[in-house]
């Protein structure tokens, strides 16, 4: 599997663990998969030490996943961001609806809190919309525009870089 499909660990001097998508923190460090059984195996003592070739202290499952669900949260933002920028991501049910029926190909993307008749409404009109683990008010801020429930993404890199995200965080998410 690629590593920009797999997040990384690594160890402080002092054997302190951290989690990063990126592979920015000094020191040896581990990749491992998203889902939960990856990361429950990954965080067993001895393999771990083993791995990264020193003493550590292994942070709680739970801990470690969350240290990774803020890291995908901001990529998220940060590619819904870029998109925007490039003017490739259409805002608000009305206008993502009108881009979507205008024959361009792309995907939806719903925020975590739309209304359940909204997301009703999105689920009928588009092709499998993708849930974001981001609110209204978060999608807004990320895009530098008002809360917004519903996205139509027409970059297909952007699209399936957004979805992967998705996809990681939601594998963190199952116990």
């Amino acid at each position: 599997m690629p590593a920009g499909r797999m997040f990384r660990v690594a160890a402080s001097p002092r054997g302190e663990v951290a989690a990063e998508l990126g592979s920015q923190l000094p020191g040896r460090g581990a990749h491992c998969c998203f889902e939960r059984s990856c990361l429950r195996q990954a965080m067993k003592p001895g393999l771990l030490a083993h791995v990264l070739r020193r003493a550590v202290q292994v942070p709680d499952e739970e801990s470690l996943a969350a240290q990774i669900r803020a890291a995908l949260e901001n990529r998220i933002r940060g590619l819904l961001a870029a998109g925007i920028g490039k003017g490739t991501i259409t805002t608000g049910r009305e206008a993502a609806l009108r881009e979507g029926a205008s024959g361009k190909a792309g995907r939806w993307f719903l925020a975590s809190d739309l209304s359940p008749n909204s997301r009703r409404e999105m689920e009928e009109k588009a092709m499998n919309p993708v849930p974001l683990p981001l609110g209204m008010e978060d999608v807004g801020r990320a895009s530098g525009r008002k809360p917004t429930g519903v996205l139509f993404v027409a970059d297909p890199p952007l699209e399936e870089a957004l979805a992967l995200s998705v996809s990681q965080w939601n594998s963190l998410n199952i116990i």
